[in-house]
This record gives C-alpha cells, structure tokens and sequence, in this order.
C-alpha cells in the first residue's frame, strides 16, 4: 500500500470517527425509537395484522411479499432521517464546509455516506427477527435465507443512502425536500412493486410492467423477497443485485458532483 492510499484511509477513519462522535450520543434514544418501539409497532402490524386482512392466517407467502415492500420503506426513512442531518449541516452548522478545507470533497462527501449507511442498516436489519421473536409461529420465516437476507439489506441500504444523499445535494431549500418526496418518492415508490411482485404488475397491464423496471426501488422490493420467500416468479436476484449497485454508483457519482460544485461555488 502507498503513502498516498494510506493517507486517505487514515483520513476516512478520521471523519468517520467525528461522525460517531456526533451520533454516539444520541444512541440510547436511537435504539429505544427505532429497534424498540418502532420495531415491535412495525412487526406486529405490518407482519401479523395487515397480512391476516389481506390473506388470512397462516401467514403465507403472500403475506412476505407484501412486508417486504413495508421493510424497503423503512429504508426510505431511515436513509433520508441521516440525509436531513448532512442537508442541516450544509445550510446551517456549515461543519461540513470546514472539513471540506482540510480534506478532499470525495472523501468528506464519501466518509457522510460510508457512515450513513452502516447506520441504516444497522437499525433496520433487525426488522426482520423481531417479527419472528414476538409473533412466533404467526410469523412463517422458515423460507428465510438469513445471509442473503443480510447482503441484501447491505445492497438496499447502499442504494438508497446514496439517493437521499443526491437528492439533498442536489436541492437548495426545504421546499425542495417536499417537492422530492411528493413528485419522486412516491412516484417511485407506488411503482417500486412495493405491494405486489414485479411480475403481477406486469400481468395486469405490461406497459405497467415495463414502467415498473424504470424505478430502482423495483429491484431493492424484489431482492428482498428472494431472501424471504424466493420463487420463480420474481425478477431474477442477479439482475436485481447488480441493478442496484449500478443505481447506487450513479447516484453517488450525481451527488458528489454537485457536492464538489456547491463547495466551488
């Protein structure tokens, strides 16, 4: 390894360990919020109650592939929660202005995102394990490939900490923040397959279908129901996999340009 290589992980580390300096305080209230309270609200209602009104009991596989578009909402909000934080600091601590000075735009923008993430998945990996702790037989996980459950949940969490970062660089105004959850969030996620298998969109109109494929949050819905219940009727996981990680390199190559341009100008 070269000087120059290891500098900049040294430098990574550096910012990293000022993020968990900022964060590491607030983790108590972060663990009590989002893996108690929110977890247990979260299973009992989106793994036991909203499957059993649609389906019935035994909770089936029908039922999986309907939580698993609520487990990839999570992500939305969790990922946007640590993007609000970097888009505050942008506009008015300003901290991230004066780290830019003393490091280079890539790794200050990267080591936010790098953090982000890691924190992402980390509170929302645990979604699925307590639906299981607490619901019991209620809750059929023995189709549950848990490592590819992980992974996936890495995949998911990189996308979308990457977009939420692209999009609050990309805005100037907390006006911009609506406007992107009404007019893309939504529109996204309404057509992220979120309640329904890609495949089922497509059966019921294959314009639907196709527009379907044009949301990234498609690819993260039905790579998580591989991990939960995996079948021939959904969009393969390779494709799924390696579509998300393309998504993710395109966000994270849009936000760190306009990252770099906001400092310069």
């Amino acid at each position: 390894m070269n000087v120059v290589s290891l500098s900049y992980g040294r430098l990574m580390m550096t910012l990293l360990e000022r993020e968990w300096a900022v964060y590491r305080h607030r983790v108590v209230r972060i663990l009590i919020n989002f893996v108690g309270i929110q977890a247990l609200t979260f299973a009992f209602v989106q793994g036991y109650i909203k499957p059993m009104m649609y389906f019935g009991l035994p909770i089936d596989r029908r039922g999986m592939m309907v939580f698993a578009g609520s487990l990839v909402m999570l992500f939305i909000r969790r990922s946007f929660d640590f993007g609000m934080a970097y888009f505050n600091d942008m506009h008015q601590q300003k901290h991230i202005w004066y780290q830019r000075l003393a490091a280079p735009h890539g790794a200050v923008y990267g080591a936010r995102i790098l953090f982000s993430l890691i924190f992402t998945w980390l509170l929302t990996v645990v979604f699925l394990p307590v639906p299981k702790l607490i619901l019991g037989s209620y809750f059929d996980a023995s189709h549950i490939n848990w490592s590819l459950f992980a992974f996936i949940f890495l995949c998911i969490a990189t996308m979308f900490t990457t977009y939420s970062f692209m999009c609050l660089t990309i805005i100037t105004s907390r006006r911009g923040i609506a406007t992107i959850r009404i007019r893309i969030n939504e529109v996204l996620m309404w057509m992220g397959a979120f309640n329904a298998t890609w495949l089922a969109i497509y059966t019921s109109g294959a314009h639907w279908g196709y527009i379907s494929l044009c949301s990234p949050f498609t690819y993260a819905t039905e790579a998580l129901r591989h991990a939960l219940y995996t079948s021939g009727d959904l969009i393969p996981l390779w494709i799924t996999i390696v579509v998300m990680l393309a998504w993710s390199a395109i966000f994270y190559a849009v936000g760190l340009w306009f990252f770099a341009r906001k400092h310069e100008a």
